[in-house]
């Protein structure tokens, strides 16, 4: 008897500190870092979901674009203008420290995270005779070159294995692995390509009768699938966790609003339904929640939402817009 209310005891006790673990484990990965717009000026922000509640990651001295969390939640990496050009910083949420990444002097455009957090790419302003995309190394606090000095590239996304790159050159979709010399031609036509999270398939954009288009191709059959073929214009997508759906904007019924795409069924769902404008959708990891903005008071505010469209409810209420949201 003393026995087992002896392993009932250390079991409770193992609960309990796993649970205190997990908890401050995950605090940062239930955060969500977003770019505020305040007139004509942008600064990065950090929320809790839970109570609303935020802090300033850059302040109004310098503007700061477009965060994103590596996938370790540790740290933000966004574009400022600290230095009177647009360069890349990252922001250790730990040690609260700022870094700023020397893209060898060049205006940067757009960054990527590799899915193992200790790589970066990006994509900088095109001089003559040096390549635009480049990856940087966290580790080693280096940059090489990705793309060839001679073609003008913009910057796609990473395979979830971190091993390779895919990039537009000339609205062609190519793939290349960074560290290599390998650069493989995927698609004839297609625009901001964005791989899937389970590696079977890429979504791409592409424009037709002067519409953008979606389109989704699947890597083992090497064929391209259509998804949206109605009369509006794709504004944004973003992959499920499982890679198996796909959250799109388009202006179909005359305003941008939220769909939803299911790769086995073939299905599409409106998400929802206004007559204002949504934007700026992101997946939440277990494919449970979407985060968005809506301009429903005026300005866009934070929303999130269950993975079918319910449960809908607002983060932050403000008299600013905001914008790139990552959780």
């Amino acid at each position: 008897m003393k026995k087992n209310k002896l392993n009932i005891f250390i079991n409770l006790t193992f609960l309990l500190l796993f649970g205190i673990f997990y908890s401050c484990g995950t605090n940062n990965s239930k955060s969500i870092v977003a770019e505020q717009k305040v007139d004509y000026f942008s600064r990065i922000i950090l929320i809790e979901p839970s109570n609303g509640n935020f802090t300033y990651i850059t302040d109004q001295d310098t503007q700061g674009f477009s965060p994103q969390w590596c996938n370790k939640k540790q740290k933000i990496a966004f574009i400022s203008d600290k230095n009177k050009q647009n360069e890349l910083w990252i922001y250790d949420t730990n040690t609260k420290d700022f870094k700023m990444v020397n893209s060898n002097n060049q205006n940067v455009l757009n960054f990527a995270w590799a899915p193992n957090s200790k790589e970066i790419a990006i994509e900088v302003e095109k001089k003559e005779n040096e390549s635009n995309i480049l990856l940087y190394s966290l580790n080693e606090n280096s940059i090489l070159p990705i793309t060839r000095y001679d073609q003008k590239a913009k910057l796609g996304s990473w395979s979830p294995d971190s091993k390779w790159l895919i990039y537009n050159v000339d609205n062609k979709i190519y793939k290349s692995n960074p560290r290599g010399v390998d650069e493989i031609l995927l698609i004839d036509n297609g625009m901001n390509p964005l791989w899937s999270t389970n590696s079977e398939y890429i979504a791409f954009s592409i424009k037709d009768n002067n519409k953008m288009k979606l389109q989704v191709y699947i890597i083992d059959k090497d064929r391209v699938v259509e998804i949206d073929n109605g009369t509006g214009n794709i504004k944004g997508f973003d992959w499920a966790y499982n890679g198996n759906k796909l959250l799109y904007i388009s202006d179909r019924e005359n305003n941008d609003e939220i769909y939803h795409y299911d790769i086995k069924t073939k299905k599409t769902t409106r998400l929802t339904n206004n007559r204002v404008n949504e934007d700026n959708v992101v997946w939440s990891e277990k494919n449970k929640k979407i985060l968005f903005t809506s301009e429903v008071h005026g300005k866009a505010d934070i929303y999130l939402m269950d993975g079918n469209g319910s449960s809908q409810k607002i983060i932050l209420n403000s008299p600013d817009d905001f914008a790139t949201l990552d959780w």
